[in-house]
């Protein structure tokens, strides 16, 4: 018997694509830009998921979670239509390139969301950028954060 394709395997695959492809992309980018500003990588025990309180004593890290979830059932099948967000959040106390690392962390999310999910158990795979934000985590410490939703259906 063939296991249900759920949100939570859809989850699953994603944050495991991000895990094994965003070291390679960051460096990519890098290489790409060759200036002064560099993103530093993600490691992959860097991950949270907006359902833990835990406290985030990393830099950078990922900060993911569901923030729109619809069911549509016709039968025996339901379409869900989930959204999910990655956020890069980074320490940028010393103010070198803040908008310049932003967008270069929220295009290395897109690219391997693209690069990753060009087929598979989903449909109408959309992707976009997150306007970038201040994030107050630490007193004196400022973070800034950048990232994108996607949004995609699976049928189960």
């Amino acid at each position: 018997m063939s296991n249900k394709y759920d949100i939570e395997s859809y989850l699953a695959d994603i944050l495991a694509k991000m895990q094994s492809k965003l070291p390679a992309k960051i460096t990519e980018i890098n290489a790409e830009k060759a200036d002064s500003i560099q993103l530093l990588p993600v490691a992959n025990e860097s991950y949270f998921n907006n359902a833990n309180d835990q406290v985030f004593n990393v830099d950078p890290f990922i900060y993911y979670g569901i923030v729109d979830l619809t069911a549509n059932a016709s039968g025996n099948k339901t379409a869900l239509q989930i959204s999910v967000n990655f956020e890069v959040v980074f320490n940028n106390s010393n103010c070198e390139g803040t908008l310049t690392k932003v967008l270069r962390y929220s295009r290395c999310l897109r690219e391997v969301v693209q690069e990753s999910f060009k087929s598979g158990r989903h449909t109408n795979l959309k992707v976009t950028e997150l306007l970038p934000a201040n994030a107050s985590l630490n007193e004196g410490a400022d973070f800034k954060v950048g990232g994108i939703t996607v949004v995609s259906t699976i049928i189960g």
